[in-house]
């Protein structure tokens, strides 16, 4: 390990839709300059690579597991859940169910956070309560799934007579409840920056721009408190923002490259740092 670094590191994650090849080559490039994790957290994609992190899996293991990972694994659409509910009026709450991804992922989690082999916090939104939801022991596997919910695309799950989506919404990038967890002295945030934030021209006529634009401000707002807040402890904060390159469900065949810039990116920074 780096004679530079502290002995407690901690490494946050962050939501970015399906950035979790990025996250996985980020977690790479740790283990390359010889990272020891302490604790780490993540939110929505972020929470997927944490988790498989917290169960053992190396970087290129992580890697491994989604490039098995195709659309017909997850994209399963609900027509009886779709149909029952539109005859109950009860609407339309997602395209997909999480179940699905649950069976692929299953064999690579360990059950409970108390079996990690690091310490972690998983975000949620627990819509019933109406507000942010810290895991941090428990089923690590239903943690994630629920962190991972999108809305629209998924089902909201049930746990606990509860319901809850994708972490990401309420919590970027879980810096302070890490922190709270856990107090490390220097954290690692690998932040996927909302593509609407960074495109050169939103057109403000559209509702659905403008409502993801607000989304994206509120989130990023909240996570400079957050840094803000653990500066003022003297703790030190290292934020990697890698070179965009988008996964969705339709290119998941450009998951590989994500790794690898990622990879090579932190590689570049770790240099210029140390």
């Amino acid at each position: 390990m780096n004679p530079n670094l502290p002995d407690r590191i901690g490494v946050v994650l962050s939501s970015g839709y399906f950035g979790f090849f990025a996250h996985a080559g980020f977690l790479k490039a740790l283990e390359a300059c010889g990272i020891n994790i302490s604790c780490i957290s993540g939110s929505s994609s972020g929470a997927l690579t944490a988790g498989l992190f917290m169960s053992g899996h190396s970087a290129d293991e992580i890697f491994e597991i989604y490039k098995n990972l195709q659309k017909k694994t997850f994209w399963k659409v609900d027509y009886q859940g779709i149909i029952k509910n539109f005859f109950q009026f009860k609407g339309f709450s997602g395209l997909l169910n999480i179940k699905a991804g649950l069976r692929f992922f299953e064999p690579f989690f360990v059950k409970d956070f108390s079996d990690s082999k690091i310490p972690g916090i998983i975000i949620g939104l627990n819509l019933t309560q109406k507000k942010k939801a810290v895991f941090d022991r428990g089923d690590l596997l239903k943690a994630v799934l629920i962190s991972s919910t999108i809305p629209f695309l998924f089902k909201p799950v049930s746990f606990n007579r509860d319901y809850f989506i994708d972490g990401g919404i309420v919590d970027k990038a879980p810096l302070w409840e890490l922190h709270q967890k856990q107090a490390a002295d220097l954290y690692l945030v690998h932040l996927l920056e909302s593509s609407v934030l960074t495109r050169q021209a939103i057109k403000l006529n559209n509702p659905f721009q403008l409502n993801s634009l607000s989304q994206a401000i509120t989130r990023k707002e909240d996570y400079l408190l957050q840094k803000q807040l653990i500066l003022g402890e003297n703790k030190k904060i290292l934020e990697f923002n890698p070179p965009n390159i988008k996964v969705s469900p339709n290119s998941l065949d450009k998951g590989p490259a994500a790794f690898e810039k990622t990879y090579q990116f932190t590689m570049r920074q770790f240099d210029k740092h140390f």
